[in-house]
Order: structure tokens, then C-alpha cells, then sequence
């Protein structure tokens, strides 16, 4: 029978037990602590993917087009530098070829593994600044996989900042939508470029057509950190019952601006559960990178742990989006594992540097040994670590690491609360 690392939780007075490997949480008396073991017995097997190991070989079947660089915000935090006019020359619009070649990746070994899903997500820049790429990557994608029976299933993130005629497309295309709304008006136009009547009017359409497919998201700043409940209220408002992602602004790219600077971690995580409040009384869902109960099974982070198969408008193969455009980021060539080859219409992959990315997970950081918070944390985001730590971030524990735990403890005495 399995044996499963069970964790310790306190929280004033009240313990319970959290044993990740099975997504098990439950509360036990104060006094029966020292009856639970370190290791718990349990039929059920450790859940798929729940482990510290990486990934072997590479066979994408799924792949993010990063069709362009070019953005028509200017947004205070962005950690691309989006909309910099001196930009342009390098941010040309993808080729249709490479979006056709990457795609023709994916199917192959979707073929391969007699599976029925191609999973292909639009990013940029701005995405919707390449708008006949996409629309040319969906028609040819639902091509191709209908004549092999294969369901195609797109998604993007997107600054909403565009016309109603290109809102109007997108909802009726795309499936699932991650849309960047900072809050209110005073606070997502101080943020983001003075866009909120713009994007408003696009989430609004977007909104009632997809509904659930849609996913708000809120960066936090410094500035906006203590009204992020209020955001989240006004939200829930405009877009009831909508999932919101909220994650905090990092300095990366714009994001070094003093004038838009993180927040206090601690300041964010508190502020962060009492969203959470705010969601379940507006019957929405508030959500961030550690709050992951229900996919406990990575030992990753991200996609950057070589599951990523990001390709930016040059061909170049990428595991991580957040590194794509950090040219001044003395790690970045770190998350670049491959090239398209134009002669052949193949990708050339350095197969040491995925493999190398395939080991990135909470297993290489000795520091995360023996935590609780491994499977929720794990290890944190590596494009962040990267660049505070360059030389060795895969094997740096978070920078944040102490909030993290006091932030996780909560949180999951908050779901001990709040889960039927």
C-alpha cells in the first residue's frame, strides 16, 4: 500500500492534516497531533505527474504562437517593455509558415499518441496587433485536425484593447479567453495606459458570449494593493460569477519603474484572501499561481520546466513567455531550447537544454525538502527567481519563501472553511 508524506498544519489552536500526493485535507483535534505520522498509508496511488522528476523526450502536442511582439498599450509594468516605438524593426508579425509548422508539430505527435485534443494559445505582445496570423493559424489548425478527427482548442491572452469588430471574432473563435482588467477605472488606467473604456466595452462582449470560457485577470501594484478587494467587487459586478487570476506585479522590464513598484508580499497575500471573501459572497472565484489544491500534480512550476513549447514571430523556441523579449536578462538564453529551420520547415531542438529545463522542478532546490508547500509552490515561478538569482535560480528556493508558507497555511485553513 502507498505511504504518503503527511504535513502538520497549525493555525490558532486548530490543526490539520495536509497530505498533498492524494489532494487530502482534513482537521483533527489539537490533541491527536502526535498520533499522526510523518507518512500515512493510503490505497490510493500518488496522483499522475505528482513528482520532483522532469521530462524525457520532447513531444509537444500542445504550443503557444507568440505572433508578435508589438503592443498597442504601454501598460507601467510590463515586463516585455510592450509598445516602446523603438521596438518595431524586431517585433514583426509571425510568418504564416512557422505558425503552420509548429501546429503540424503538434498534430504529428497528437497522432502519435492517439490522442484528440490540439491545444494552441495566442500570445504576444499583443496578439489581436497580429490578427490575420491568428485568424489564419484557427482556420488552418480546425482544417488539418478535422480530416484527422482531432478536436482544435485555442486560447489567448489579450489586453481587450481593440475594436468590437475584432471582440466580436475573438469570442466567437476562440475558446477560453485570459482578459487583463486591473480593476476600476481610476486604478486600471493609472496602470495600464489609460485603456478602461476601451477594454471595459470589449470584456462586456467577450463576456456575454463566453461567460465561464473567460478569465479575468488583475495585476497588483504597490499602489492598488489595498483596494484589491474593491477590485475584485467591482469586477464580480460588471462580470458575475467570473474567475479572476490576481497575481503580483514583479520588476521585470517596466516593471523596474519606482513609480509602479511591487507590492509587499505579506500586504498582497492578506489582501488576496480577503478577495477571496469577497469572491464567495458574489458567487465568483478568485484564483492565483499557489492556490493550485486541485492540480497537485506537478513538480513544476510552469510550463518553463520544458512542457512549454512557446514560438516567437523569429522561430525561436522558448520554454517560459516571460523570457522571450528579456534581452537584458543575463539568464534568458537559458529558456531558449530550439529554432525553427526555415529549409526544411522542422524545428531543431538542443536537446541538453530541454532536458536541462525538463530537471527545473521543486526536486532540484535542496531548501524545498520536507515543505509542506512544495506542491502548491513548487519552487515558484523560475523567470522570476531568474532574475534575481541568474547563476543558479533552478536551484534557489522562492524569493518570497516565507510568505509563501504563511500565505499557504491560511489559504488552507480558508478551504477547511469554505469547501462543501
Amino acid at each position: 500500500m502507498p505511504k504518503h508524506p503527511a504535513y502538520i498544519l497549525k493555525q490558532d489552536g486548530r490543526v490539520a492534516v495536509f497530505i498533498p500526493s492524494i489532494a487530502s485535507l482534513f482537521e483533527i483535534p489539537a490533541e491527536a497531533e502526535g498520533q499522526i505520522p510523518t507518512e500515512m498509508s493510503d490505497p490510493r496511488p500518488f496522483r499522475k505527474g505528482c513528482s520532483s522528476k522532469g521530462r524525457a523526450t520532447f513531444e509537444p502536442t500542445s504550443c503557444t504562437l507568440v505572433v508578435t511582439g508589438q503592443c498597442n498599450l504601454k501598460c507601467s509594468y510590463c515586463y516585455e517593455d510592450a509598445g516602446e516605438e523603438d521596438c518595431s524593426k524586431s517585433f514583426e508579425p509571425m510568418p504564416k509558415e512557422i505558425a503552420k509548422a509548429t501546429i503540424d508539430l503538434c498534430l504529428n505527435n497528437i497522432k502519435k499518441r492517439n490522442l484528440k485534443t490540439l491545444n494552441v494559445r495566442f500570445f504576444g505582445g499583443e496578439p489581436t496587433q497580429a490578427l490575420d496570423v491568428v485568424q489564419f493559424a484557427v482556420e488552418y489548425a480546425k482544417e488539418v485536425a478535422a480530416s484527422d478527427g482531432i478536436a482544435p482548442y485555442f486560447g489567448m491572452t489579450t489586453n481587450g484593447a481593440c475594436e468590437e469588430s475584432v471582440a466580436n471574432w475573438l469570442a466567437g473563435n476562440i475558446n477560453r479567453i485570459t482578459f487583463s482588467i486591473d480593476g476600476p477605472k481610476r486604478i486600471h488606467d493609472i496602470q495600464r495606459y489609460g485603456s478602461f473604456d476601451t477594454v471595459i466595452r470589449t470584456g462586456k462582449i467577450l463576456y456575454d458570449s463566453m461567460g465561464g470560457r473567460l478569465t479575468l485577470r488583475i495585476t497588483v501594484s504597490e499602489m492598488s494593493v489595498q483596494e484589491l478587494p474593491s477590485s475584485v467587487e467591482f469586477l464580480l459586478e460588471q462580470f458575475p460569477k467570473s474567475q479572476i487570476m490576481i497575481e503580483p506585479l514583479f520588476g521585470i522590464g517596466r516593471g523596474k519603474n519606482e513609480w509602479c513598484s511591487p507590492p509587499e508580499y505579506s500586504d498582497f497575500f492578506e489582501a488576496l484572501l480577503d478577495s477571496m471573501d469577497v469572491a464567495e459572497r458574489h458567487k465568483g472565484k478568485v484564483k492565483c499561481s499557489l492556490t493550485n489544491f486541485n492540480s497537485l500534480a506537478s513538480g513544476s512550476f510552469c510550463g518553463a520546466s520544458g512542457k512549454g513549447f512557446l514560438v516567437n514571430s523569429d522561430g525561436d523556441v522558448y520554454s517560459c513567455n516571460r523570457m522571450i523579449y528579456a534581452d537584458q536578462e543575463p539568464a534568458q538564453p537559458r529558456f531558449r531550447y530550439g529554432k525553427y529551420n526555415s529549409k526544411d520547415h522542422t524545428f531543431e531542438v538542443d536537446q541538453e537544454s530541454y532536458q536541462w529545463l525538463s530537471n527545473m522542478t521543486f526536486g532540484s532546490i535542496p531548501k524545498c525538502s520536507g515543505c509542506f508547500a512544495k506542491h502548491m509552490c513548487r519552487g515558484d515561478c523560475p523567470a522570476n527567481k531568474a532574475v534575481i538569482y541568474p547563476d543558479d535560480f533552478h536551484r534557489q528556493p522562492s524569493y518570497r519563501c516565507e510568505e509563501i508558507k504563511s500565505f499557504l497555511t491560511k489559504y488552507l485553513f480558508h478551504r477547511l472553511d469554505n469547501t462543501k
